[in-house]
């Protein structure tokens, strides 16, 4: 999927064409690529069958018995192991959290249908293409005196760029 779907990434102000080649990042794209090995090296604990019979990674697995717990327990460990709990952020990370959603969907509709079924419908996108999602937790910062909005470039940090019928055009980085 790196190949066929290349994320934006630019190093040191150059547009990455290859992650899986670059010599910067390249070892991170093999450590990815081990642990999506690893779970088709141990199925027995590493892979489950969803709803519709798939075979899908048991970390995007919504457990359903405490057989599915123990078995979840046990895939989560092994991919810690394997990175040494070196990899703060691995695909199991946020395949949790997104099984939970999906898992809590009744819940999240409470509040707007939509909301419950965005949640599965995401899982089942996800889930079915054994996709890894990450996260930011702040804004890059070039001047640090100054906040985000504050910054030269007003796009250096995530911001709204435009509304449109079609959704919202979101620029800079995060």
């Amino acid at each position: 999927h790196l190949r066929d779907n290349p994320p934006e990434i630019y190093h040191r102000g150059e547009r990455v064409e290859d992650f899986t080649t670059h010599p910067e990042f390249r070892g991170h794209a093999g450590s990815l690529a081990a642990l999506y090995d690893l779970q088709w090296q141990h199925p027995e604990f590493m892979l489950a069958k969803n709803e519709s019979g798939d075979t899908i990674a048991r970390s995007y697995s919504i457990p359903k018995t405490a057989e599915d717990i123990r078995l979840m327990s046990k895939c989560l460990l092994k991919n810690a192991e394997f990175t040494c709990g070196m990899m703060g952020r691995s695909p199991d990370y946020l395949n949790r959290a997104m099984a939970s959603y999906a898992g809590g969907w009744k819940y999240l509709a409470e509040q707007d249908p939509r909301f419950g079924e965005n949640a599965k419908t995401l899982h089942k996108r996800l889930s079915h293409n054994d996709l890894c999602m990450t996260h930011t937790l702040i804004n890059p910062q070039a001047n640090r005196a100054v906040s985000v909005a504050a910054q030269k470039d007003p796009y250096l940090g995530a911001r709204v760029k435009e509304e449109r019928a079609d959704g919202l055009v979101i620029r800079g980085a995060r």
